[in-house]
């Protein structure tokens, strides 16, 4: 086994380490953050969060009490 061929494996272990130390650190900001705030149910973005959680849930007469009528049909 000369250099030439060695040096791709040791491109490809850097390559391969650096994705795994990105998937960790992202692993462990995912589950180091906490709660998320609540957001005000008025807000458009507030009424998404709900939608989400309900959802999420598996809780579907919340979900659907935010739905419009005509989106709420096309989901059953």
């Amino acid at each position: 086994m000369n250099a030439a061929t060695r040096k791709p494996d040791r491109i490809l272990i850097a390559i391969l380490s650096a994705i795994a130390l990105l998937v960790i650190v992202a692993l462990a900001v995912v589950f180091t953050r906490g709660q998320t705030e609540a957001l005000d149910g008025s807000t458009p973005q507030g009424v998404v969060q709900r939608y989400s959680t309900a959802v999420i849930d598996g809780d579907t007469a919340t979900a659907n009490s935010y739905l419009t009528e005509a989106a709420s049909s096309l989901c059953s």
